[in-house]
């Protein structure tokens, strides 16, 4: 299956965050811990506002700079039917999160809209094929930047997944050429949706961007896997993974909009220095003018990442050596990925897990005097 489910055990403990600087080596860079023992995994246009889920239960929560707090926002579907899916997403403004949820009745996960005011809601209905699999129906990947379109996918009758996105009247699904699909991705205004499609002959996961009810599957004539996870608040610009033909790695890409020639260009942006066979890069964000692209990158065939910022000057960096000559380092912690940059390219979020027992995994932002690219 394609919804990326998970079964984890119950001895996590989980850890509030509390607004305290980070060491730094230097006045350009500004660190701050979100929260302990979790993955942080959404940010608002002013990075005032973060989400993500608690690893002991992957529990949505909300964090707030004002406050130095992070909120557990409850309906947990691990708690109760000891599977998750998707990701927490936030708008902007940071008024509204969306991730999956439990049910009403309680006896399935289901895509899910909070909002201070109303707290949680149910998106529905779900499209006329939709069905309830493996104790869920549907997930949660995407929301605009204004927070009125939000993305992911649901299970069909027939046991694929086709993306959605919403609107006024609840679930709309996306057709496909035959195989599972989702949305990753949703631009500001939600005319742009981005993620992945499958071959309906091979079952490779291709790249797929819909604009303005518009579908093109990059890479469909070769048959070339690839996938989208971010869009630009335009809808002009995409980053993600793409096969690299000529070093045949998995490597990080952004696809650029010709408005000119009304077509799609792919870039390659490469994988990380050292990388030997079995390694790739996948990029999760972008700035809006394209300059700086971040994600994760493996060296080789194993488990263990590491973060990359990447540069229209500089090309493919660690996210620890980029960082660390702008003033940002901890010796205690590696960072394992940055997946989400702001759209000035003056903050980052990363993941670091602590190099010794227990092995916590953190989210910090760091935020910078200067974009990265200069």
């Amino acid at each position: 299956m394609n919804t990326r489910k998970f079964m984890l055990g119950a001895g996590l403990v989980a850890f509030f965050a509390t607004l305290a600087p980070l060491a730094v080596q230097a006045q350009e860079a500004v660190a701050q811990e979100v929260c302990s023992n979790c993955y942080l995994e959404g940010l608002s246009a002013d990075t005032k506002f973060a989400t993500g889920r608690m690893l002991d239960n992957y529990e949505t929560f909300l964090w707030s700079h004002k406050t130095g707090t992070t909120e557990r926002l409850g309906r947990s579907v691990l708690d109760v039917l000891g599977v998750s899916g998707g990701h927490p997403v936030i708008s902007g403004d940071g008024k509204v999160v969306a991730s999956m949820i439990l049910s009403d009745d309680g006896t399935y996960g289901t895509a899910g809209r909070w909002t201070r005011k109303k707290g949680w809601s149910t998106i529905q209905p779900l499209p006329a094929d939709g069905a309830v699999m493996d104790a869920t129906d549907s997930s949660v990947w995407s929301i605009s930047g204004d927070g009125k379109t939000i993305g992911g996918l649901y299970w069909l009758t027939s046991g694929k997944a086709h993306g959605f996105y919403t609107d006024a009247s609840g679930m709309v699904g996306l057709p496909t050429d035959g195989g599972s699909s989702r949305i990753n991705a949703i631009n500001q205004d939600g005319t742009v949706l981005v993620g992945w499609e499958e071959s309906p002959t091979s079952g490779t996961w291709r790249t797929l961007i819909w604009s303005h009810g518009s579908k093109t599957v990059m890479g469909a004539a070769d048959d070339l896997p690839g996938t989208a996870e971010a869009v630009n608040a335009a809808g002009t610009m995409v980053a993600g993974q793409s096969l690299d033909t000529n070093t045949f790695f998995n490597s990080a890409a952004l696809w650029h909009w010709s408005e000119k020639k009304q077509t799609w260009k792919s870039e390659i942006l490469g994988v990380c220095p050292g990388t030997t066979m079995g390694g790739m890069a996948s990029a999760a964000a972008l700035t809006d003018d394209g300059k700086i692209v971040t994600g994760m990158c493996r060296l080789y065939f194993s488990p263990v990442s590491s973060g990359f910022i990447w540069t229209q000057k500089a090309g493919m960096q660690t996210a620890k050596d980029y960082l660390a000559a702008r003033g940002y380092s901890n010796s205690a912690y590696d960072i394992m990925h940055v997946p989400l940059v702001s759209a000035d390219g003056k903050a980052f979020a990363l993941w670091e897990k602590k190099k010794t027992s227990p092995y916590t995994i953190r989210g910090v932002i760091v935020r910078l005097k200067k974009t990265a690219s200069e």
